[in-house]
């Protein structure tokens, strides 16, 4: 029969295994995801609007902001996802998605980031997303749900007066409920969003005689 000191040093070894597999356990990677736009659908259609187009840094609701994905299982059920996130946070690819997009079609003369330009007169598009998720209430239908609330500000006149505020919203059809396909299915989301938020652009905002200003 074992004595009473045995069996507290075979416990200690059989524990110090337990913590050395606990520890050299690996360790499950994680795989990074970055939607973007599909440039070939902002070539130029048309002549640029004139004038000098600042586009500013994106908001992202606080339930969407960071980068890991967020699964919608029910009516108030959301889930973020350890494994799977986005390789920079959504205000850092939607702000460069929207610029890369009305840089791309031309929009205006000029566009460039807000960021560190001096204008004296410019139009300054602002935005915040407010749904990013992929939907998974329906199983056999899951879809990636994207909405952004856009304003056009005129800085050119007193009261820097609202030219443009248009809530646009995607729910773009995942080919399954990977992880990949959402990330597909939300650069598609963007593209339409971005293709539709010109077209308004285009033909809402009448030209108010904005000039290049001083850009450094």
């Amino acid at each position: 029969m074992m004595s009473r000191l045995s069996v507290m040093l075979l416990s200690l070894w059989l524990g110090a295994i337990a913590t050395g597999c606990a520890l050299t356990a690996p360790t499950p990677a994680r795989t990074a995801f970055l939607p973007q736009i599909d440039a070939a659908h902002a070539a130029p259609s048309e002549a640029p609007l004139p004038g000098l187009l600042l586009v500013g840094r994106f908001t992202v609701a606080e339930a969407f902001a960071g980068k890991s994905m967020v699964y919608r299982f029910a009516e108030h059920r959301y889930e973020s996802d350890f494994y799977n996130e986005f390789f920079v946070a959504p205000r850092d690819f939607v702000s460069q998605g929207v610029l890369e997009w009305l840089q791309r079609a031309h929009l205006f003369e000029n566009v460039v980031p807000a960021a560190g330009t001096r204008a004296r007169r410019a139009l300054l598009l602002q935005g915040s997303v407010n749904e990013m998720y992929a939907d998974l209430r329906d199983a056999q239908q899951p879809a990636a749900v994207l909405s952004i609330q856009f304003y056009l500000i005129d800085e050119n006149l007193p009261g820097r007066p609202v030219r443009l505020s248009q809530q646009l919203r995607q729910v773009m059809p995942m080919a399954d409920a990977s992880a990949a396909a959402y990330a597909d299915a939300l650069s598609r989301a963007m593209t339409s969003i971005f293709t539709e938020l010109e077209r308004q652009v285009r033909t809402g905002v009448e030209p108010s005689g904005a000039d290049g200003g001083d850009q450094g």
